[in-house]
């Protein structure tokens, strides 16, 4: 049946609730009334006060109030390897990329986000009548508020767990867990997470456990492990500081408007699978105004829908030519990187080895995507023939 590693008591789980209630408590705003912050932002918040009053201690009844979680936060490393931590240099290196896009839309968001919350705590500094607390909350404007909030997003994305595990709806967002996020990523790990809800208690109650079984039988001095579930080396490589070696999980995303004016649709080749999804190829297929050309009978309409799948194939062809022509502009730079430790642009030894490794199955899936679009026109030209089509002179 396993090993019950934690039982971790709800009431102890970072939740977005918990986060805003605290902090209004706190700061003594009414939170019906409070900015309009997202769920995972007042979560943010809460991480970034719980790591200010960790460097910047503060004695009273309300610092005591606030910082219920500055023991746990205090064991988050400072310094992450995630691609928003990423130096200029390194985030140069994603070039041609689906995460160098992604990257550079997180760190919009993230910008904004991060404006949004600090307006609200200097409205919460200028109305408080608390001196001391006005006081401590000097440091908003004395240190880099984007590099706390960024460090907080990724460690929430990189540490929290589904909401289903501290007894929450799946429709809630993301919870952290204390205890849960001590262990290592290892691929395929058997382990559990459930929620244990305390016998006797009313279940609308702060009440129940969060619990982490292992299902290995571990040796001593043995290191354990979790499994964070199946994840890309573009997520990982994201938000978590690691890769898989080659890849296993990996996946190719591949965008497709229907117009400039449209967000672009964004569909997923795992490397697993040999053939493209389907629904990327009807898309294509709606996209597409085939209208063959065809000199002879058509044999039934044989050879007007073998046209149009040839039609589609090509395009979907030149999708990815295209692609690996601004893949491979970027390429050339990475193989010759050297890594640096030191100054603003630094390109640091694990980073570069992150991004190479990364770089290396997307630049494989690529091929084999544009080999697959071969092998399926040759099977195109073969249908064509013996449906008795010659191409027009």
């Amino acid at each position: 049946m396993g090993t019950q590693a934690f039982r971790i008591p709800r009431a102890l789980i970072i939740h977005p609730f918990l986060c805003q209630k605290t902090i209004c408590g706190t700061f003594e705003v009414n939170s019906d009334t409070a900015v309009n912050l997202s769920p995972i932002e007042w979560v943010l918040l809460y991480l970034v006060l719980q790591r200010m009053l960790d460097l910047r201690p503060c004695n009273g009844v309300w610092a005591d109030k606030l910082g219920l979680h500055r023991a746990y936060v205090r064991l988050m490393p400072n310094d992450l390897l995630t691609a928003l931590h990423y130096t200029n240099a390194e985030l140069a290196l994603l070039e041609g990329t689906s995460l160098f896009h992604g990257t550079m839309q997180r760190q919009e968001r993230a910008h904004a986000s991060s404006e949004r919350a600090k307006l609200w705590l200097l409205t919460v500094r200028a109305s408080t009548r608390n001196y001391e607390m006005q006081q401590w909350l000097d440091w908003i404007e004395s240190i880099s508020w984007l590099d706390a909030w960024t460090w907080a997003e990724d460690s929430y994305a990189s540490r929290s767990f589904p909401p289903q595990v501290g007894g929450w709806t799946s429709d809630d967002e993301p919870i952290l867990i204390p205890g849960f996020d001590l262990l290592n990523h290892r691929r395929g790990e058997p382990v559990t997470w459930s929620y244990e809800h305390e016998k006797g208690k009313c279940q609308n109650e702060n009440t129940g456990y969060a619990v982490f079984t292992w299902r290995t039988a571990y040796a001593e001095g043995d290191q354990v492990f979790n499994n964070y579930g199946a994840k890309t080396n573009e997520e990982l490589c994201g938000s978590y500081g690691f890769v898989e070696l080659g890849g296993p999980d990996d996946v190719l995303v591949l965008a497709l408007r229907k117009s400039s004016e449209q967000s672009p649709r964004l569909f997923y080749w795992p490397r697993v699978d040999p053939d493209p999804p389907v629904a990327l190829m009807e898309a294509l297929r709606e996209n597409a105004k085939v209208t063959p050309f065809c000199s002879q009978n058509d044999n039934g309409g044989d050879v007007a829908r073998l046209l149009g799948q040839v039609d589609i194939i090509e395009t979907f062809e030149r999708m990815l030519r295209q692609r690996r022509k601004m893949f491979r502009r970027v390429q050339k730079e990475v193989d010759d990187a050297v890594a640096f430790e030191v100054g603003p642009d630094r390109v640091r030894a694990r980073v570069l080895h992150m991004i190479r490794e990364y770089r290396m199955g997307q630049a494989a899936m690529l091929d084999k995507g544009i080999a697959w679009t071969e092998t399926q026109l040759d099977k195109m030209l073969d249908e064509l023939e013996k449906a008795g089509w010659t191409p027009p002179s």
